[in-house]
């Protein structure tokens, strides 16, 4: 049976929310991505701040969105 409704994504994420369901990557977002950034942060950012970090005896710690409880 088909009722030939359509939906946005938006639209489905909400209703999935509202029945406990969770995605773990937004949408859209990988095509947001900025890759000179990227290639910036990977070349230059970050191994100046594992230097520094490995200068004072400090740990590094990586977090993102789906390891913070609501």
């Amino acid at each position: 049976m088909s009722f030939n409704v359509k939906l946005s994504v938006v639209s489905v994420a909400g209703c999935c929310e509202s029945w406990g369901y969770h995605r773990s990557v937004r949408c859209g977002e990988a095509y947001q991505q900025n890759l000179v950034a990227v290639e910036r942060w990977k070349s230059e950012v970050y191994p100046a701040i594992r230097t520094e970090a490995a200068a004072v005896g400090a740990t590094i710690y990586f977090g993102d969105e789906a390891g913070v409880p609501h």
